[in-house]
């Protein structure tokens, strides 16, 4: 075995830059970066229950006892799940189209407390009390609309459709302060109730996503983001639309973290914090998402929070998708910047609490608790806690606590004979084995001796339980590593931070 030659770090997924002087890892894959390193990506992990058909929308609520409530929309029904299964909680039959879904919104104001709203844009917009049997059509005959928001002490819908107005997808209307059932404007009592509507330029599209909050909402078209902050007396609102190129163009991507909104323009990732509108995917990763969606299922594009791992989620249609169920995740630290894929199929991820289990209802998920993950010690078990949920493609409801994905992730480009070829004969994967059992890693070399040169690469090799290093060997200027892991059971890995590099010098030809 010759010398250690050079050791390098993982580093950040950055697909948009050149491969030759990538200062990333060009090819990463179910890796997820972490607390500084890589740990494997988890696959889906039933909780035991199931809907009949797509999920469509999904939240939790809490009720004015401060108990959790997860609810989901379908084409046809609004249900709500009871720990064991989903019990239908429509007020009738609804008739969300095949690229519509379901928005929630809470609200809370004396009269009204913990009131949860669902719109679909098709049928009345639906209300209940978070807890209730059943919901019903919000009072007041409120418009139609594709949006809605808690926005100070008004409930505010966007892209509406009213008998006055028809459909307008450029409008917002506000209900009278502190009341969800008044939904009048244009009166004078109406006014002193400062109810109330707004139009706003249409050339920056309809409106996809109202961003709550008490200071100020946000309001997203597909272009443009408006901030609605509240001035009272004859204006009751004012509106600055202060970005005029970048909006919601997929209007089910925002994430919200307090005042902060992570988005997907039509040019790629953004943030915004109601001031300002960030590109976080610009020489990263933009162009290689935008270059794999799937535009004909632009309404699966669905982020959420996971607030454990510290990131925000994507799930989108690849391109060639003919199932419309998403196949594909990105996701983004939101603390160190960095952007990461996963493959699975999982029809719908959200925002979610945890429900708060008893043995009793631990049965749903597995009747021995010994396979039951993540572990009873785990915080998801507690009710009430963030995490982030899903349904899988057979519309099954869990979280994202299963078995490990098989994940991939590359080194940087090194050329360790300062441009000169370089004989290596071994690389040891950095990673740490998973909490029970060892990590099977292999190593495959991709080499290439000129810079506009195909890469060649070479077999996969193990690791030698002696010594951890993979045996892999080759001679060439320029040389990358690809770390394979496989998942499954008894698969994964703890952390992966980088390989070691094992060689000669092989001259200048």
């Amino acid at each position: 075995m010759a010398k250690l030659l050079t050791q390098l770090r993982f580093g950040e997924w950055l697909p948009d830059l050149p491969e030759l002087g990538n200062p990333g890892a060009p090819f990463v894959q179910n890796a997820l970066w972490v607390n500084g390193g890589y740990v494997p990506a988890l696959g889906f992990s039933s909780l035991g229950a199931s809907l009949s058909a797509r999920c469509q929308g999904a939240s939790a609520a809490i009720d004015s006892d401060g108990n959790t409530h997860v609810y989901a929309g379908t084409v046809s029904k609004l249900l709500e799940y009871d720990g064991t299964t989903f019990r239908d909680r429509s007020g009738s039959a609804y008739s969300t189209p095949d690229g519509g879904y379901w928005k929630f919104a809470e609200f809370s104001s004396p009269g009204f407390p913990a009131l949860l709203v669902a719109t679909n844009g098709s049928d009345p917009v639906q209300s209940m009390a978070v807890g209730d049997a059943a919901f019903a059509a919000l009072a007041g005959s409120p418009p139609k609309a594709a949006a809605a928001a808690a926005v100070n002490q008004f409930l505010m819908l966007g892209d509406t459709d009213d008998a006055v107005n028809g459909a307008v997808p450029n409008r917002v209307q506000w209900c009278g302060i502190a009341d969800p059932t008044n939904w009048e404007f244009g009166t004078l009592a109406a006014q002193e109730a400062q109810a109330g509507e707004q139009f706003l330029n249409a050339v920056y599209g309809p409106v996809t996503h109202i961003a709550d909050g008490y200071a100020y909402g946000l309001i997203f078209q597909q272009r443009a983001i408006t901030r609605a902050y509240y001035v009272g007396g004859d204006s009751i609102f004012a509106f600055d639309t202060y970005e005029k190129q970048r909006g919601a163009y997929y209007p089910n991507s925002p994430v919200q973290l307090g005042n902060v909104v992570y988005f997907i323009a039509e040019d790629g990732f953004c943030m915004t914090d109601g001031q300002q509108v960030v590109p976080i995917g610009h020489d990263k990763v933009d162009s290689t998402f935008l270059g794999d969606i799937s535009q004909a299922y632009a309404d699966r594009v669905v982020g959420a929070y996971d607030p454990v791992a510290k990131l925000i989620r994507w799930c989108y249609c690849s391109a060639g998708n003919s199932t419309g169920i998403p196949d594909k995740t990105i996701a983004y630290h939101y603390v160190d910047q960095r952007f990461m894929p996963t493959t699975q199929d999982l029809s719908r991820i959200f925002s979610s609490r945890s429900f708060g289990w008893t043995l009793d209802t631990l049965d749903g998920v597995n009747m021995n608790l010994d396979l039951v993950t993540p572990s009873l010690d785990d915080l998801f078990w507690q009710g009430g806690n963030l995490q982030i949920q899903a349904f899988d493609a057979g519309n099954a409801y869990g979280q994202l606590g299963g078995d490990a994905l098989d994940a991939s992730i590359d080194s940087l480009e090194t050329a360790p004979n300062g441009g000169g070829v370089t004989y290596i004969d071994g690389v040891r994967p950095v990673l740490t084995a998973p909490a029970s059992g060892t990590a099977a890693a292999t190593v495959q070399l991709l080499s290439r001796s000129l810079e506009n040169g195909s890469y060649i690469t070479s077999a996969p090799a193990s690791q030698s339980a002696a010594t951890g290093i993979c045996n892999v060997r080759v001679a060439a200027r320029y040389v990358r590593a690809r770390v394979s892991i496989p998942g499954g059971p008894s698969g994964g890995f703890g952390v992966a931070t980088g390989i070691d590099i094992y060689g000669s010098f092989a001259g200048q030809r």
